[in-house]
């Protein structure tokens, strides 16, 4: 069984090529819908999630996509650093971190949604590197389908 963190069309088709007992969706949007667990603006309420023993795998697919202000890109930040502790709570899960090639450095200077993504792998990398027996992978989903 996996969890995912985050909703989007990519969400989207992950659950409908998902076996519905298959999934644990998280999410930091209330939506109408008893299958999602909400955890607050910005994954305030994460930190204490304890993931059910039979998820081996979370696919983060968590953003605030469009962020016009600084203020945005902060709350962001803090979802990510959220994310974070969630991951050093849950250890014993495999992680996917789904990122974009507007994290690459000489993209993302013209994007806080980008700049935004660049500081989530820096955090997750961070994160690996004190606690080692965390696994996370980065994917840039832009390199794989191209711009």
């Amino acid at each position: 069984m996996i969890a995912i963190v985050g909703t989007g069309k990519f969400t989207n088709f992950l659950i409908r090529n998902l076996d519905e007992k298959d999934y644990f969706l998280i999410s930091g949007t209330k939506k109408n819908d008893s299958k999602i667990a909400f955890m607050g603006k910005n994954l305030d309420k994460i930190h204490s999630l304890k993931l059910p023993i039979d998820i081996t795998h979370c696919i983060i697919n968590w953003s605030h996509t469009y962020i016009s202000k600084f203020s945005k890109f902060k709350d962001a930040i803090k979802g990510f650093e959220n994310l974070s502790v969630f991951m050093i709570n849950n250890p014993e899960v495999n992680y996917v971190f789904i990122s974009s090639t507007s994290a690459d450095s000489e993209v993302n200077r013209h994007s806080l949604y980008g700049l935004s993504k660049f500081m989530a792998e820096d955090i997750f990398i961070k994160v690996k590197s004190k606690i080692p027996k965390i696994n996370i992978h980065i994917v840039r989903l832009g390199m794989i389908y191209g711009l």
